[in-house]
């Protein structure tokens, strides 16, 4: 588990540089007026110096993440990456949509190298849609607002 206190390292935007989490829109299948109906999303791992240099490292492990990830529910897709870093342990807080129910989860996956990810389990579920985990320290405890 996540350790509160001065060992937590964040990784958002360029902060870290070295890791940058970007979507990877797989499939859309476009209406009439160019309406949106059906997207599949994965998550995958860029490095570059900026976000404006970034590479994909290595074509093999992308995506890291995928619906087919995720063995706990029945997931539509997976979207919303934020990583934390803890003890050596890089952890992956992410958006699944779950199918039968339409409604966003929170799950996780680790990484001890930031690369090769293991899905966990879902780590949030409630009676309304949740996306965008956003973890952060205060007062020496890490939250998350969904």
């Amino acid at each position: 588990p996540i350790r509160p206190g001065k060992t937590a390292e964040f990784l958002t935007g360029s902060t870290k540089g070295d890791f940058l989490m970007r979507l990877s829109e797989l499939k859309k299948v476009v209406a009439p007026f160019l309406q949106l109906r059906h997207t599949t999303w994965d998550i995958e791992i860029f490095r570059g110096a900026s976000p404006f240099a970034l590479r994909n490292m290595d074509q093999s492990r992308n995506p890291v993440i995928t619906a087919e990830s995720v063995t706990d529910v029945s997931a539509e897709f997976v979207a919303d990456p934020f990583i934390v870093r803890d003890g050596g342990v890089w952890y992956m807080f992410f958006e699944t949509l779950v199918r039968d129910t339409k409604r966003g989860v929170i799950c996780l996956a680790t990484s001890a190298d930031g690369l090769s990810w293991t899905y966990e389990r879902v780590v949030m579920l409630e009676p309304l849609h949740l996306s965008y985990s956003f973890v952060f320290p205060s007062g020496g405890s890490c939250y998350m607002i969904p």
